[in-house]
């Protein structure tokens, strides 16, 4: 059980920031979980327990308190963080999140990887009325849910829209909002607003959203780039997964005085409930089939 000294990590990929309590650790109040990542300037609280050598349990909370079902990113900053500190060989393996089971491991190149069953991916363009105007995209769900909105180029004033996408009434669970621009068949550019969370250098899940819906609707190759603010992540799209590939650096380690509470953190949920949460977010035009071309 941890201590009310806790010892904390930060790492970082492509600028999306994680902060890392340690294991079992339950914050004793919403404000400390707002607290933490205020200080630490992070886009996230990681907390991992029942740690073994090829598998962990995770939950994810965002800096506004809520907890999030997934995030490509944090599943693969969570296996370096597993890998530096001696819980996993360079073997990998899975982390079992909300949203679903990621399979993560590590390349040569440094570079670590996350893998996941495909995307759901809405057959059709959701077609969402704003003070903006009426603005049409691909609602897709990869462990938590996301709105892509292909784009020629970013608008000016994409956060102010993304901010308003994201908590439309259409989605009363709010919505990761993406603008995506088609560089060529093998690269895409996006821009990001997370929900409880706001703009972000970089998105693992959304990157994987993307991608698929490049791939699916936008005549896009299986193998992407896929260019953010932060940097590449490079997805690859199979018949029965898809893998995001891209760095991960630890960035900080100290100690704080957070106030923690005696429990152990649940078991996550299993996948096949991530399955139905994606299918009830997408109704019933909706596709689990392979995007790859």
């Amino acid at each position: 059980m941890p201590s009310d000294s806790m010892e904390w990590r930060c790492y970082q990929a492509l600028g999306n920031r994680y902060l890392i309590a340690p294991p079992d650790a339950i914050f004793a109040k919403k404000n400390i979980i707002i607290d933490a990542c205020s200080a630490c300037h992070s886009d996230g609280l990681l907390i991992g327990s029942r740690l073994q050598l090829a598998s962990a349990d995770l939950r994810i909370w965002n800096p506004d308190g809520s907890e999030a079902e997934m995030s490509g990113n944090g599943v693969r900053i969570f296996a370096k963080f597993l890998l530096d500190n001696n819980f996993w060989k360079m073997s990998g393996g899975k982390i079992a999140t909300i949203g679903g089971i990621a399979s993560c491991g590590f390349l040569a190149n440094g570079d670590v990887t996350a893998r996941m069953a495909p995307p759901l991916v809405a057959a059709d363009k959701l077609i969402l009325l704003t003070q903006f105007g009426p603005i049409a995209g691909y609602v897709v769900f990869w462990g938590n849910p996301h709105l892509a909105i292909p784009v020629d180029e970013f608008p000016q004033n994409w956060r102010r829209v993304a901010a308003i996408l994201s908590r439309h009434p259409h989605f009363p669970k709010k919505i990761n909002v993406h603008f995506l621009r088609i560089l060529h068949k093998r690269s895409i550019a996006l821009r990001i607003f997370e929900r409880g969370v706001g703009e972000t250098s970089s998105c693992g899940s959304g990157a994987a959203a993307c991608a698929a819906v490049a791939n699916r609707h936008l005549g896009c190759d299986a193998t992407l780039r896929v260019n953010m603010v932060g940097g590449t992540l490079h997805v690859t799209i199979a018949k029965n997964f898809l893998q995001l590939a891209g760095p991960v650096v630890q960035v900080s380690i100290g100690s704080n005085h957070l106030p923690l509470a005696p429990a152990a953190a649940g078991r996550c949920r299993s996948a096949a409930k991530f399955s139905e949460g994606g299918i009830a977010l997408l109704g019933r035009r909706i596709t689990r089939k392979n995007t790859a071309s």
